[in-house]
C-alpha cells in the first residue's frame, strides 16, 4: 500500500520543515503545499528524497491547498493520502496509526480530546456544534469534524474531492464521503495548542460550516 503524506501550510516558517522532516521519517512521499506564504518558509524545508513541495502563487485557503496536493497523488498512482497540518499541532508520529486502519477503512480521522485546559473554548463549542449538525445529517457518528489530520483511501479520494477553498472544505469531504462510507474510523491523538495562532476566523467560519451542513446531499 503506497502513501502520501500532504502538508498544507501558510506562513509558518517556524514549523514547517520539523513537521516534514518527521513526517519524512514514516513516509516515503511528502507533498508540502505552500499556500501562497510570504514568509519564506518553503525555504526552510529540507531537499531530501521524497519530499515535493508545491505551491500557490497567492492565498486561496485550505481547502485550495489539500485539493491540489490530493489530485497530485491521485495522478501519481497512490493507494492513500494522509493529511496533517504544518504548525506541529499534529504530531507525524501517529502516521504508522492512520496507515494500519487505512488498510481497512476509507475515512480515518484523527480524534482530539476537548480539554479546555489545553483547547480553547470557543474551539470546543464550535467543534461541538458542527459535530453535532454533521452526524445528523449524514448519519454517521462524527467525534472531531474540525480535526485536520486524517487519512483517506484514493478510490474514495476521487470521489470526495472539495470545491471549497477554505477551512469548510474538510466539512464538505466528510459530507461527501457519508454517500459511500457507513462509518469512519478514528484515531486518538494529542490536543496540541502552542505558540502558534489559528487562521480560522471563528464566527465566520462557523456560519459557513452551518451553511455547508445543511446544504441537501445531492448538491455536494
Amino acid at each position: 500500500m503506497t502513501c502520501c503524506v500532504i502538508i498544507p501550510f501558510f506562513n509558518e516558517k517556524n514549523f514547517i520543515r520539523e513537521v516534514v522532516e518527521i513526517s519524512a521519517s514514516y513516509c516515503e512521499s511528502i507533498f508540502a503545499v505552500d499556500d501562497g506564504s510570504t514568509d519564506g518558509g518553503a525555504d526552510t524545508i529540507p531537499k531530501i528524497p521524497g519530499v515535493e513541495i508545491f505551491t500557490l502563487e497567492k492565498n486561496q485557503g485550505k481547502g485550495a491547498a489539500l485539493r491540489l496536493g490530493f489530485i497530485q497523488a491521485i495522478k501519481r498512482g497512490f493507494d492513500t493520502v494522509i493529511t496533517l497540518d504544518g504548525d506541529k499541532q499534529h504530531n507525524p508520529e501517529f502516521i504508522p496509526k492512520f496507515l494500519e486502519e487505512l488498510k481497512i477503512n476509507p475515512v480515518v480521522i484523527g480524534k482530539r480530546k476537548f480539554d479546555t485546559s489545553i483547547m480553547p473554548f470557543h474551539r470546543i463549542l464550535s467543534n461541538s456544534i458542527s459535530s453535532f449538525l454533521i452526524s445528523l445529517k449524514t448519519g454517521i457518528q462524527v467525534l472531531d469534524s474540525q480535526s485536520g489530520y486524517r487519512g483517506f483511501q484514493c478510490s474514495l479520494l476521487k470521489q470526495i474531492l472539495p470545491d471549497e477553498n477554505g477551512y469548510i472544505a474538510e466539512t464538505e469531504m466528510l459530507i461527501k464521503a457519508s454517500k459511500y462510507c457507513n462509518s469512519f474510523a478514528w484515531v486518538d491523538i494529542p490536543t496540541i495548542y502552542g505558540e502558534e495562532k489559528s487562521k480560522m476566523k471563528n464566527i465566520e467560519t462557523t456560519l459557513k460550516f452551518v451553511k455547508q451542513i445543511v446544504k441537501p446531499l445531492g448538491d455536494l
